[in-house]
């Protein structure tokens, strides 16, 4: 019975980290990398890489100086120059909930899988 779970524990694992991978490596990292419009940041190779490199072109084409909050938040999200930045933060946001989504439902149905392993195997 434990060879068996951890079989599926395994199989579970791999299905996770291949569905990973391909939208790490094949849609964030790329908006990441091209998100940069100057060659002038201060940011290492390897933050060029990060969403850190999304959220420093925000700052950058944002010009206002108020105290405010609300006016900061409203010159970052409200700009036109902002809308291709703001579109990749909600792409790499709905690729975290589609990751996420994919491991629950998975979770689910190896447990599912499971609790009908244990009841043949303690029935018997």
């Amino acid at each position: 019975l434990i060879s068996a779970l951890h079989c599926i524990f395994t199989a579970l694992c791999l299905r996770v980290t291949a569905v990973v991978c391909f939208i790490c490596i094949g849609i964030i990292l790329p908006l990441n990398l091209t998100a940069s419009s100057d060659h002038e940041t201060k940011l290492t190779n390897y933050g060029q890489t990060t969403i850190a490199n999304i959220v420093h072109q925000l700052e950058a084409s944002s010009t206002s100086n108020n105290d405010s909050y609300l006016d900061t938040f409203l010159s970052i999200f409200a700009t036109d120059q902002s809308l291709p930045h703001l579109i990749r933060l909600y792409v790499i946001s709905f690729c975290t909930w589609y990751i996420t989504y994919f491991t629950l439902k998975n979770i689910k149905r190896d447990w599912g899988e499971n609790l009908v392993l244990r009841r043949v195997y303690y029935l018997e």
